[in-house]
Parts: C-alpha cells; structure tokens; sequence
C-alpha cells in the first residue's frame, strides 16, 4: 500500500463536491475516466455522459448507465438519487487504487454489488491503514443512508488518513 493513489483521489473531492452540488451524477467513476497528467494533476474524463443521461432522464426513461465493476446498488437497479451514488463508485476506485485489484471481479458482478458483503480490502496487505479500510466499506454501503453525506466530508477523512500515515 502506498498514499499516492489515495492522495491522487483526494484531489479529486472538490471536483465532485462541486458537480453534486449542481444536482449532476458522473454515474461513471472508474480509474480509466481518472487521468493524472504530466504535471500531476488529475483530470476527470467523462462528464458529458452525467450531461447526455440528465437529459435522456427528463424524458422519463430509466437508463442504466455505467460500468458494473464500479455501479453503485441503486445505479444497477437503475435509480440514480445524488451524489453518494458517485461516492460508492469512489469507495470502489478507492479500494482498486490501494489493492491492485477490484472487490467483485467474478460472476454476476452487479447481483454482488447489490447483495455481497464488501470485501476487507486490507486482507493479504501488510500495513495498510484499517481508517482507509473502514471509509472504503462506508463509501460501499449498500444502503446510500449508510455512505458518507458527501464528498467533502470524504476529502475530511482522507485528509485524516494521509496525514497519520
């Protein structure tokens, strides 16, 4: 385990604070839409699909958009309500960035979002930090009242996490 990936993460928060607070969902957040460029800054690909969906949405169609190894619960069953649909798919990004590998992988993987308990991404990790371990099983509650309010109070945790060690 090493803090660069969660440091990276953190830097996304206030992006994402900000988008949920306009009442938009990325409902894609995966590593692949996370790029760090040259000069270490992290960019967030895809939000013109949250733009494209809130549309469709009005229309009143139910779309199930995103990619299943990162879908929150309630976005496989094809509801997206706020942001803390997003920060489930943080915690999941949050658990591959620290492991090297995602927490449901096998089988009917959106059926093990909905209903598996969540992996302990620290088993098999030698000093990995048990705070980073409990946000990560908060961000993948399977119940959005269970999950961290927002994604500023998730930058507050982190924040605490990097700093003790």
């Amino acid at each position: 385990y090493t803090t660069e990936h969660t440091l990276s993460l953190h830097d996304a928060l206030p992006i994402f604070q900000y988008a949920h607070e306009q009442g938009i969902v990325h409902r894609d957040i995966k590593t692949s839409n996370l790029f760090i460029t040259r000069d270490r800054v992290l960019k967030i690909m895809d939000f013109g699909l949250a733009k494209i969906l809130e549309a469709v949405r009005e229309d009143g169609a139910t779309i199930i958009a995103g990619t299943p190894f990162y879908m929150a619960p309630e976005q496989a069953a094809g509801r997206v309500t706020d942001g803390r649909t997003d920060l489930y798919a943080l915690g999941v990004t949050l658990f591959e960035l620290s492991t090297g590998r995602l927490p449901f992988r096998e089988g009917d993987v959106a059926a093990q979002h909905r209903e598996a308990k969540v992996p302990d991404p620290s088993l098999g990790i030698d000093d990995y930090p048990p705070a980073l371990a409990q946000l990560i099983q908060r961000l993948m509650a399977k119940r959005l009242e269970d999950r961290p309010a927002s994604a500023a109070g998730v930058a507050e945790l982190l924040r605490a996490i990097i700093a003790a060690g």
